[in-house]
């Protein structure tokens, strides 16, 4: 009951926000999750003749929250489609998904909700299983010689006790490493994806923050919805100080604003893990970090809306899986 290497993740995508569904999906590649629920109780605190700290608790409201660490792989889009939402697929194998964030004026947050059920799958063990959870912050952590990593945060309705997991079986996953990686830096005007930069990429984070948040209500303990706001998010790169990132930093401390477009592609033989970002240089660069014995100069992005992109962010995965379950 209590041998962490028995835990595992599952999820299904709901339709009505309260009403959990079986999961469809087991995770591959979880490194830690966690999912509870969240209480808010009062001891109230009233005047009535006595120094003793209080007599009465009352529970005022529930929710549920958790997050998730787990390796990045092809067919895993999961994460992706908890921030975004679904995409059908073109092609016939292998196949394309294409997910974007919400961009057009008039485009509301979908907020994608997930049935999420974590235990050891033994009757009687510690099963339980999120309702209507969304996605929260979101980052991707790319390092030179590991595998890629993704870390999510969930909120949702609450969580409720699980007699015993939805029975699912593994899935065939490949892990996306660092060396798959390219990295193109490209100019405003320039063409995305045109300027591959290469030995000069160390490591890379994205972070992305949708902002959502729940929507209580008089009349009910629990949240009823779920709400989204404008997104945010940093690029942050890592790249060893040569030719290439001494021409980015002497543009940046050169007095104008210096925007580019990054590209952060991932291949192994059909398949891809491609995420695009445009943005702007908002802060002063770091070059003269130590690693390993170079010179390593880090820099930091803020979203930007591109014209012809028609976004700040972009993902494409293409694999093998007709149907994401």
């Amino acid at each position: 009951m209590s041998e962490l290497d028995q835990l595992q993740v599952q999820m299904g995508r709901e339709t009505t926000f309260g009403t959990g569904v079986a999961a469809t999906a087991k995770l591959m590649g979880v490194l830690d999750a966690k999912i509870r629920e969240i209480p808010v109780v009062e001891v109230v605190e009233e005047r009535r003749g006595t120094l003793v700290p209080g007599y009465n608790a009352v529970l005022k409201s529930v929710s549920g929250e958790g997050s998730i660490e787990m390796y990045a792989s092809y067919e895993e889009s999961h994460l992706i489609e908890m921030l975004t939402g679904p995409d059908t697929p073109s092609g016939a194998g292998p196949y394309t998904y294409d997910y974007v964030a919400p961009a057009l004026v008039g485009t509301a947050d979908v907020l994608p909700m997930r049935s999420i059920e974590y235990g050891d799958k033994i009757a009687g063990g510690p099963n339980y299983r999120g309702l209507s959870m969304f996605a929260g912050k979101t980052t991707w952590t790319i390092e030179h010689g590991e595998i890629a990593k993704i870390e999510q945060d969930w909120l949702g309705q609450h969580v409720e006790i699980f007699a015993t997991l939805t029975t699912l079986a593994d899935r065939a996953v490949e892990f996306v490493r660092a060396a798959d990686f390219t990295i193109a830096h490209d100019t405003w005007a320039g063409t995305l994806g045109a300027t591959v930069l290469a030995a000069t990429l160390r490591s890379a984070e994205l972070e992305v923050d949708p902002q959502r948040g729940l929507k209580p209500y008089v009349g009910s303990l629990m949240p009823l919805g779920g709400r989204g706001r404008r997104w945010t998010g940093k690029l942050t790169l890592g790249l060893e100080f040569n030719a290439t990132s001494k021409a980015i930093v002497e543009s940046i401390i050169g007095n104008t604003v210096q925007q580019r477009q990054i590209r952060l592609k991932a291949v192994s033989g059909t398949k891809q893990y491609q995420i695009d970002f445009t943005g702007t240089y908002t802060a002063a660069p770091e070059f003269w970090d130590d690693e390993d014995g170079l010179v390593v100069a880090e820099f930091e992005m803020t979203p930007t809306y591109h014209d012809t992109v028609a976004n700040w962010l972009k993902f494409q995965i293409i694999n093998n899986v007709a149907t994401i379950p």
